[in-house]
């Protein structure tokens, strides 16, 4: 039996033993947050249905009765915000209970929720990528062009651990920045997913900065200081750009059994996008998911719900397996 196989059996044993009595406990708290998630949305609903008679029975002019359209959908919107406001917090009330029970059931990791990281970067202005220390968290991402410059930070699930040898960080995070217009400001998002970052066994002195083509918002450029690699696999350079310092490096690092790898993963976790970086001794995976990972805590769902925790355990071994399927805690080849 492998690992991953004792860990779902000890999970299991785990829930049914350890949490779900603690679970139960936790119903009552379930309906009384749908319930404020009913009302405060149904509220909103109310003057919604009193715009549409408005537009409905009134003679006003087009333009007006557009402007009552648009108010119309931002209450909508006020609506949506409003139910997942109050699915957030009692997921913030559960989650406590559950992870570090889970991550007992991994192995050497940690769970912790909303890490603070200030989004203040240490720009280089060096000739190479070479950073003259290590770089945590945004200046690691931001240094590398994995992630652009951003004023804002929203972090969720984050977990740090070890795995045969490997040490890891898992952070599910928005970043993003303020544009200013002349009377407001809008928020906008630079990247919203996972980002895993991996400590290398392979050493390697300069950055591999690998980008997935977006066909939606056209091409992409080089960054400063690296050059465009093209490589052999001509089905991987259809989907990737890669940029590199060293192009002998990027190949020693890019190896075939590698990049068939990472056209599997995408798959694996629904992602919209996936980059990667080489840097600094690091991999650092950029994805770009499709939808909120690691959600236990629907208010739809009683709490007793058991598919919503294996789905969440599942999803954090998917990561943990990263590790074993790219062969990262060997120190030759990839």
């Amino acid at each position: 039996m492998d690992n991953y196989n004792q860990s779902r059996i000890k999970f299991q044993q785990s829930y049914y033993n350890i949490l779900m009595p603690v679970i139960k406990e936790m119903e009552s708290k379930r309906k009384l947050y749908l319930l404020l998630a009913i009302l405060s949305s149904s509220f909103i609903v109310v003057i919604d249905m009193s715009l549409i008679f408005i537009i409905t029975i009134s003679i006003l002019p087009i333009y007006e009765k557009i402007g009552l359209i648009i108010v119309m959908l931002i209450f909508l919107s006020f609506a949506n915000c409003t139910f997942v406001s109050q699915e957030k917090s009692f997921e913030k009330k559960i989650k406590p209970l559950i992870m570090p029970v889970a991550c007992n059931c991994i192995g050497n990791i940690k769970w912790y929720l909303n890490d603070v990281e200030k989004p203040v970067f240490t720009m280089y202005s060096s000739d190479t990528y070479k950073p003259p220390e290590k770089l945590e968290g945004a200046n690691l991402y931001v240094n590398s062009s994995l992630i652009p410059a951003f004023t804002k930070s929203h972090y969720e699930d984050c977990f740090s651990g070890e795995h045969n040898g490997v040490k890891y960080k898992i952070k599910e995070v928005e970043y993003s920045i303020h544009v200013n217009y002349v009377k407001s400001s809008q928020k906008v998002s630079v990247f919203k997913g996972i980002i895993i970052e991996i400590d290398m066994n392979k050493r390697f002195d300069g950055c591999t900065l690998v980008r997935q083509k977006d066909i939606i918002h056209g091409g992409d450029s080089c960054p400063p200081k690296l050059k465009e690699i093209i490589l052999e696999d001509v089905n991987f350079a259809k989907k990737f750009y890669v940029y590199a310092e060293d192009e002998i490096e990027a190949r020693y690092l890019l190896t075939t059994a590698f990049m068939e790898r990472i056209n599997n993963i995408k798959l694996a976790f629904n992602a919209r996008k996936i980059d990667f970086v080489f840097y600094d001794n690091r991999l650092v995976f950029a994805i770009h998911a499709q939808k909120d990972l690691f959600s236990i805590a629907s208010l739809l769902k009683p709490v007793n719900n058991t598919k919503q925790f294996f789905t969440m355990f599942e999803q954090i071994l998917s990561i943990i397996k990263l590790i074993d399927y790219f062969k990262l805690d060997q120190r030759l080849g990839l």
